[in-house]
């Protein structure tokens, strides 16, 4: 079957969610920024922009349950969910988290250079942590995930997972 990332060029498998228990995300009230649970491609009307397709279609940030981790995303409507990269490729996860709030975004170049209070965007399986990043690609801004283990801002397009290495971070 087809997910909603295949019909609209963001091609990739569908995984099984596997929530991590140790991830709690932060509380709004303490950094201004947060999350709100939805599923099947809904956005909060809180959500924040964070970035935009090459057509200039809206992307939301968002995190996801995924092999025992939780991933930072991207998500519009039309993709059904939140897509997330993990392991090279594109995953379409229907249960997620959206980004709410308002926050900065600082220039980084290394995931070992992260600004200081980079926002807490998951985790790995490990309990790496991740954060939430964005960089241009393909003519458009992708938000996605960084972290010890990435080697820069990891976004997905098309199926597969890209790192770039100019990117930016958000912070609170």
């Amino acid at each position: 079957m087809e997910s909603a990332s295949d019909r609209e060029g963001h091609g990739g498998g569908r995984g099984q969610p596997a929530p991590s228990a140790n991830y709690r995300p932060p509380s709004p009230a303490s950094t201004g920024v947060g999350w709100a649970d939805q599923s099947g491609g809904a956005i909060d009307r809180e959500a924040m922009p964070v970035g935009h397709e090459a057509n200039g279609e809206t992307l939301y940030a968002c995190t996801a349950a995924f092999n025992n981790g939780n991933h930072p995303g991207k998500l519009r409507p039309a993709f059904g969910g939140c897509v997330i990269g993990y392991g090279g490729r594109e995953y379409t996860v229907r249960q997620y988290s959206t980004l709410l709030g308002q926050g900065r975004w600082i220039t980084a170049s290394s995931q070992y250079q992260l600004p200081e209070g980079a926002y807490d965007g998951g985790n790995e399986a490990n309990d790496s942590p991740l954060y939430v990043c964005r960089a241009p690609f393909n003519g458009g801004l992708h938000p996605g995930k960084v972290g010890p283990s990435t080697g820069g801002c990891n976004v997905t397009y098309g199926g597969v997972e890209h790192t770039i290495y100019q990117f930016e971070v958000l912070v609170p």
